[in-house]
């Protein structure tokens, strides 16, 4: 399980990135209903961190599966930051007042 979710090196087949798929939305479930028990738990922000590294790693291994660099993952995510900082930068100059 910790290979899986944590080493990015390596292959994984379908069923093993189903089977890694539905183990960290079971987790991302259960870290969205804690919150509403009780309020003290604020180190759940860091294990949402590694959540997300666990699904960056997930992908990595599944595009090395398909004979493409992990680095392909990074992709969606630039297009993103790429997309907000323009919209920002349109949406600043729509509202800028005469300066």
């Amino acid at each position: 399980m910790g290979n899986l979710l944590f080493s990015p090196s390596g292959r994984i087949n379908g069923s093993d990135f189903m089977r890694g798929v539905v183990i960290l939305i079971a987790i991302s479930a259960v870290l969205q209903i804690l919150p509403l028990i009780s309020t003290a738990l604020g180190m759940l922000g860091i294990i949402g961190i590694a959540l997300l590294w666990c699904w960056v790693v997930l992908y990595i291994k599944r595009f090395h599966d398909a004979g493409k660099s992990g680095w392909m993952c990074i992709l969606p995510l630039l297009a993103y930051i790429v997309g907000g900082v323009i919209v920002g930068m349109l949406v600043q100059s729509m509202f800028a007042g005469d300066m």
